[in-house]
Protein backbone atom coordinates (compact mmCIF):
# COMPACT_ATOMS: atom_id res chain seq x y z
CA UNK A 1 0.00 0.00 0.00
CA UNK A 2 1.30 3.51 -0.96
CA UNK A 3 1.95 5.61 2.09
CA UNK A 4 3.17 9.34 2.24
CA UNK A 5 6.91 9.56 1.80
CA UNK A 6 7.58 6.82 -1.07
CA UNK A 7 4.86 8.39 -3.55
CA UNK A 8 3.16 11.56 -5.12
CA UNK A 9 0.50 13.92 -2.95
CA UNK A 10 -2.14 11.20 -1.18
CA UNK A 11 -5.49 12.88 -1.85
CA UNK A 12 -8.70 12.68 -0.99
CA UNK A 13 -11.69 13.27 -2.77
CA UNK A 14 -15.16 14.09 -1.59
CA UNK A 15 -18.65 13.70 -2.93
CA UNK A 16 -18.88 17.11 -4.87
CA UNK A 17 -15.80 16.69 -6.68
CA UNK A 18 -16.51 13.13 -7.65
CA UNK A 19 -19.19 14.26 -9.66
CA UNK A 20 -17.02 16.83 -11.52
CA UNK A 21 -14.83 14.08 -12.10
CA UNK A 22 -17.30 12.28 -14.00
CA UNK A 23 -19.54 15.59 -15.22
CA UNK A 24 -15.78 15.88 -17.44
CA UNK A 25 -15.51 18.60 -15.49
CA UNK A 26 -14.32 22.19 -17.78
CA UNK A 27 -14.27 19.07 -21.20
CA UNK A 28 -11.42 17.06 -19.20
CA UNK A 29 -11.12 13.62 -18.89
CA UNK A 30 -10.31 13.31 -15.20
CA UNK A 31 -11.63 10.09 -14.85
CA UNK A 32 -9.75 8.32 -17.27
CA UNK A 33 -6.34 10.42 -16.11
CA UNK A 34 -6.52 9.77 -12.81
CA UNK A 35 -6.46 5.87 -12.32
CA UNK A 36 -3.15 6.90 -14.88
CA UNK A 37 -1.99 9.17 -12.24
CA UNK A 38 -2.16 6.27 -9.48
CA UNK A 39 -0.62 4.00 -11.77
CA UNK A 40 2.68 6.13 -12.15
CA UNK A 41 2.88 7.14 -8.47
CA UNK A 42 2.05 10.90 -8.91
CA UNK A 43 -0.88 11.01 -6.89
CA UNK A 44 -2.62 8.62 -4.32
CA UNK A 45 -6.22 8.41 -3.37
CA UNK A 46 -7.47 7.58 -0.19
CA UNK A 47 -11.28 7.11 0.77
CA UNK A 48 -13.48 8.02 3.07
CA UNK A 49 -16.52 5.46 4.14
CA UNK A 50 -18.42 8.44 3.44
CA UNK A 51 -17.28 8.70 0.31
CA UNK A 52 -18.88 5.05 -0.49
CA UNK A 53 -22.18 6.15 1.35
CA UNK A 54 -22.98 9.18 -0.63
CA UNK A 55 -21.99 7.41 -3.85
CA UNK A 56 -24.54 4.48 -2.84
CA UNK A 57 -27.38 7.22 -1.82
CA UNK A 58 -26.79 8.45 -5.71
CA UNK A 59 -27.76 5.40 -6.92
CA UNK A 60 -31.53 5.29 -6.18
CA UNK A 61 -31.74 7.94 -9.16
CA UNK A 62 -28.41 7.14 -11.39
CA UNK A 63 -27.53 3.55 -10.49
CA UNK A 64 -25.49 2.74 -13.57
CA UNK A 65 -23.62 6.23 -12.99
CA UNK A 66 -23.12 5.12 -9.12
CA UNK A 67 -21.36 1.95 -10.14
CA UNK A 68 -19.22 3.38 -12.43
CA UNK A 69 -18.18 5.70 -9.79
CA UNK A 70 -18.06 2.75 -7.28
CA UNK A 71 -15.43 1.10 -9.47
CA UNK A 72 -13.53 3.93 -9.54
CA UNK A 73 -12.70 4.12 -6.40
CA UNK A 74 -12.20 0.75 -5.89
CA UNK A 75 -9.55 1.21 -8.75
CA UNK A 76 -7.70 4.56 -7.52
CA UNK A 77 -7.82 3.55 -4.40
CA UNK A 78 -6.23 -0.36 -5.04
CA UNK A 79 -9.25 -1.72 -2.90
CA UNK A 80 -8.23 0.13 0.49
CA UNK A 81 -10.79 2.27 2.28
CA UNK A 82 -9.95 4.39 5.04
CA UNK A 83 -11.15 3.77 8.45
CA UNK A 84 -14.52 5.03 10.34
CA UNK A 85 -13.55 8.82 11.56
CA UNK A 86 -14.75 7.96 14.68
CA UNK A 87 -12.19 4.99 15.03
CA UNK A 88 -9.45 7.12 14.04
CA UNK A 89 -10.55 9.53 16.56
CA UNK A 90 -10.77 6.65 19.03
CA UNK A 91 -6.97 5.43 18.56
CA UNK A 92 -5.66 9.12 19.05
CA UNK A 93 -8.25 9.24 22.43
CA UNK A 94 -6.22 5.73 23.45
CA UNK A 95 -2.97 6.06 22.12
CA UNK A 96 -2.10 9.78 22.49
CA UNK A 97 -0.78 9.96 18.68
CA UNK A 98 -2.27 9.29 15.12
CA UNK A 99 -2.56 5.53 13.06
CA UNK A 100 0.11 5.39 10.26
CA UNK A 101 -0.12 2.74 7.59
CA UNK A 102 -2.28 0.30 7.54
CA UNK A 103 -3.72 1.27 10.93
CA UNK A 104 -5.30 4.34 8.88
CA UNK A 105 -6.89 1.41 7.00
CA UNK A 106 -9.54 -1.32 7.53
CA UNK A 107 -8.91 -4.98 7.57
CA UNK A 108 -8.76 -5.99 3.91
CA UNK A 109 -11.21 -8.47 4.39
CA UNK A 110 -13.72 -5.51 5.80
CA UNK A 111 -12.56 -3.23 2.80
CA UNK A 112 -13.69 -5.87 0.44
CA UNK A 113 -16.75 -6.52 1.91
CA UNK A 114 -18.10 -2.50 2.04
CA UNK A 115 -17.33 -2.30 -2.09
CA UNK A 116 -18.92 -5.45 -2.45
CA UNK A 117 -21.90 -4.78 -1.05
CA UNK A 118 -21.92 -1.17 -2.20
CA UNK A 119 -21.86 -1.94 -5.89
CA UNK A 120 -25.01 -4.80 -5.47
CA UNK A 121 -26.82 -1.79 -3.59
CA UNK A 122 -26.36 0.36 -6.49
CA UNK A 123 -27.07 -2.40 -8.87
CA UNK A 124 -30.43 -2.60 -7.05
CA UNK A 125 -31.29 1.17 -7.77
CA UNK A 126 -30.21 2.26 -3.45
CA UNK A 127 -32.93 -0.53 -2.51
CA UNK A 128 -31.10 -2.29 1.03
CA UNK A 129 -32.93 -4.90 3.01
CA UNK A 130 -33.06 -5.09 6.64
CA UNK A 131 -31.50 -8.20 7.72
CA UNK A 132 -33.99 -8.74 10.69
CA UNK A 133 -37.50 -8.57 8.64
CA UNK A 134 -36.46 -8.64 5.38
CA UNK A 135 -38.34 -5.21 5.03
CA UNK A 136 -36.79 -2.64 1.66
CA UNK A 137 -35.75 0.25 2.65
CA UNK A 138 -34.27 3.56 0.18
CA UNK A 139 -30.40 4.06 0.76
CA UNK A 140 -30.59 7.17 0.13
CA UNK A 141 -33.78 8.34 2.55
CA UNK A 142 -31.58 6.39 5.71
CA UNK A 143 -28.55 8.60 4.52
CA UNK A 144 -30.62 11.55 4.68
CA UNK A 145 -32.20 10.49 8.33
CA UNK A 146 -28.39 10.14 9.20
CA UNK A 147 -27.58 13.80 7.86
CA UNK A 148 -30.24 15.26 9.88
CA UNK A 149 -29.33 14.05 13.05
CA UNK A 150 -25.98 14.70 12.64
CA UNK A 151 -27.35 18.08 11.58
CA UNK A 152 -29.59 18.35 15.12
CA UNK A 153 -25.89 16.97 17.53
CA UNK A 154 -24.38 19.51 15.80
CA UNK A 155 -26.93 22.07 16.87
CA UNK A 156 -26.58 21.08 20.08
CA UNK A 157 -22.73 20.80 20.61
CA UNK A 158 -22.42 24.28 19.20
CA UNK A 159 -25.18 25.70 21.62
CA UNK A 160 -23.68 23.24 24.65
CA UNK A 161 -19.50 25.26 23.21
CA UNK A 162 -21.24 28.75 22.78
CA UNK A 163 -20.82 29.80 26.32
CA UNK A 164 -17.70 28.18 26.91
CA UNK A 165 -16.24 29.80 23.81
CA UNK A 166 -17.36 33.42 25.06
CA UNK A 167 -15.87 32.91 28.38
CA UNK A 168 -12.79 31.79 26.38
CA UNK A 169 -12.56 35.20 24.26
CA UNK A 170 -13.33 37.07 27.90
CA UNK A 171 -10.27 35.52 29.02
CA UNK A 172 -8.21 35.88 26.57
CA UNK A 173 -9.00 40.01 26.89
CA UNK A 174 -8.10 39.86 29.96
CA UNK A 175 -11.79 41.06 30.81
CA UNK A 176 -12.39 38.14 32.92
CA UNK A 177 -10.78 36.86 35.86
CA UNK A 178 -11.39 33.23 35.21
CA UNK A 179 -8.39 31.46 33.72
CA UNK A 180 -8.59 29.52 30.03
CA UNK A 181 -9.75 26.10 31.72
CA UNK A 182 -12.70 27.41 33.81
CA UNK A 183 -13.40 29.05 30.36
CA UNK A 184 -13.87 25.83 28.86
CA UNK A 185 -15.76 24.26 31.33
CA UNK A 186 -18.22 27.43 32.53
CA UNK A 187 -21.29 28.91 30.96
CA UNK A 188 -21.17 33.24 30.99
CA UNK A 189 -23.80 36.27 30.73
CA UNK A 190 -23.67 36.79 26.24
CA UNK A 191 -24.51 40.24 26.74
CA UNK A 192 -22.53 42.73 25.50
CA UNK A 193 -20.26 40.28 23.52
CA UNK A 194 -18.84 41.51 20.06
CA UNK A 195 -19.25 38.46 18.42
CA UNK A 196 -17.12 39.71 14.85
CA UNK A 197 -14.37 40.40 16.81
CA UNK A 198 -14.72 37.08 18.80
CA UNK A 199 -15.27 35.32 15.47
CA UNK A 200 -12.13 36.36 14.62
CA UNK A 201 -10.39 35.74 17.33
CA UNK A 202 -11.66 32.22 17.43
CA UNK A 203 -9.85 31.66 13.59
CA UNK A 204 -6.50 32.61 15.16
CA UNK A 205 -6.37 31.49 18.35
CA UNK A 206 -3.25 30.68 19.71
CA UNK A 207 -1.53 27.30 19.58
CA UNK A 208 -1.92 26.95 23.40
CA UNK A 209 -5.54 27.82 23.28
CA UNK A 210 -6.48 25.67 20.21
CA UNK A 211 -4.60 22.63 22.06
CA UNK A 212 -7.51 23.11 25.39
CA UNK A 213 -9.93 23.08 22.96
CA UNK A 214 -8.66 19.77 21.63
CA UNK A 215 -8.24 18.25 24.95
CA UNK A 216 -12.08 19.11 25.24
CA UNK A 217 -13.12 17.44 22.46
CA UNK A 218 -10.94 14.06 23.24
CA UNK A 219 -12.72 14.15 26.97
CA UNK A 220 -16.25 14.79 24.68
CA UNK A 221 -15.33 10.73 23.26
CA UNK A 222 -13.98 9.74 26.39
CA UNK A 223 -10.74 9.95 27.11
CA UNK A 224 -8.73 12.60 29.44
CA UNK A 225 -6.19 13.41 28.01
CA UNK A 226 -4.58 17.23 28.71
CA UNK A 227 -2.89 18.11 25.24
CA UNK A 228 0.01 20.93 24.73
CA UNK A 229 0.31 23.05 21.76
CA UNK A 230 3.23 20.36 20.76
CA UNK A 231 1.07 17.88 20.92
CA UNK A 232 -1.25 19.47 18.26
CA UNK A 233 1.05 17.40 15.39
CA UNK A 234 0.38 13.75 17.16
CA UNK A 235 -3.41 14.41 17.07
CA UNK A 236 -4.34 15.38 13.28
CA UNK A 237 -7.50 13.86 13.56
CA UNK A 238 -8.96 15.58 16.74
CA UNK A 239 -7.23 18.48 15.18
CA UNK A 240 -9.39 18.67 12.04
CA UNK A 241 -12.62 17.63 14.03
CA UNK A 242 -12.37 20.37 16.77
CA UNK A 243 -10.89 22.92 14.18
CA UNK A 244 -14.07 22.31 12.00
CA UNK A 245 -16.32 23.02 14.79
CA UNK A 246 -14.49 26.17 15.97
CA UNK A 247 -14.56 27.56 12.77
CA UNK A 248 -18.16 26.53 12.24
CA UNK A 249 -19.32 28.25 15.58
CA UNK A 250 -17.13 31.65 14.56
CA UNK A 251 -18.93 31.20 11.15
CA UNK A 252 -22.40 31.56 12.57
CA UNK A 253 -20.76 34.30 15.20
CA UNK A 254 -19.92 36.62 12.32
CA UNK A 255 -22.39 35.78 9.89
CA UNK A 256 -25.00 33.81 11.51
CA UNK A 257 -23.83 30.60 9.12
CA UNK A 258 -26.43 27.73 10.64
CA UNK A 259 -25.47 24.25 10.42
CA UNK A 260 -26.60 22.46 7.29
CA UNK A 261 -27.53 19.17 6.96
CA UNK A 262 -24.57 17.96 4.71
CA UNK A 263 -22.13 20.08 7.22
CA UNK A 264 -21.53 16.50 9.69
CA UNK A 265 -20.75 14.69 6.21
CA UNK A 266 -17.76 17.48 5.54
CA UNK A 267 -16.71 17.34 9.19
CA UNK A 268 -15.67 13.46 8.07
CA UNK A 269 -14.21 14.25 5.05
CA UNK A 270 -11.98 16.48 7.05
CA UNK A 271 -10.78 14.28 9.40
CA UNK A 272 -10.71 11.37 7.01
CA UNK A 273 -8.02 13.73 4.98
CA UNK A 274 -6.37 14.66 8.27
CA UNK A 275 -3.39 12.47 7.42
CA UNK A 276 -3.35 12.97 4.02
CA UNK A 277 -1.93 15.92 1.49
CA UNK A 278 -4.67 17.12 0.46
CA UNK A 279 -8.60 17.40 0.34
CA UNK A 280 -9.99 18.02 -2.99
CA UNK A 281 -13.48 19.60 -3.13
CA UNK A 282 -15.77 21.67 -5.54
CA UNK A 283 -18.11 22.96 -2.84
CA UNK A 284 -17.11 26.33 -1.81
CA UNK A 285 -18.25 26.84 1.28
CA UNK A 286 -16.61 23.62 2.70
CA UNK A 287 -13.32 24.95 1.18
CA UNK A 288 -13.73 28.49 2.75
CA UNK A 289 -14.96 26.85 5.67
CA UNK A 290 -11.39 24.87 5.84
CA UNK A 291 -10.01 28.21 5.22
CA UNK A 292 -11.01 29.32 8.84
CA UNK A 293 -10.01 26.31 10.42
CA UNK A 294 -7.75 27.65 13.55
CA UNK A 295 -5.19 24.70 12.90
CA UNK A 296 -5.54 22.65 9.89
CA UNK A 297 -3.07 19.46 8.94
CA UNK A 298 -3.91 19.40 5.63
CA UNK A 299 -4.17 21.24 2.22
CA UNK A 300 -7.38 22.20 0.76
CA UNK A 301 -8.12 22.87 -3.32
CA UNK A 302 -11.25 22.02 -5.43
CA UNK A 303 -11.22 20.73 -9.11
CA UNK A 304 -8.02 23.33 -10.47
CA UNK A 305 -5.60 21.98 -7.91
CA UNK A 306 -6.63 18.24 -8.53
CA UNK A 307 -6.32 19.09 -12.63
CA UNK A 308 -2.30 20.55 -11.59
CA UNK A 309 -1.76 17.13 -9.27
CA UNK A 310 -2.44 14.96 -13.00
CA UNK A 311 0.35 17.17 -14.50
CA UNK A 312 3.31 14.63 -15.44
Amino acid sequence: MAQRGDTGKVVVLDNSVLSDVFARHAGTDMDARIPGAVVEHRIVIWTSPYLITETIAGSTEDPRSARRKLEFLLEVSEGHLLKNPRELLNWEGTHGGSPTGTDLFSAHNEEMEVYRWALDVADANGVVVDPGDGSEHSFRDLVYQDKSKGQLAAVQATKAARDAVIRAFEASKGDSSTDQNEAQSLAADTGGVNFPALGTWMRSMSRDDFAGWVSSALEQIGYHRTVSAQDLSLLPHTVSATGYLLSEIAGNYVTGKKWHRNDTYDTQYCVAASCADILITSDRGLQALCSQMPYRPFEVGGVEELERLLVP
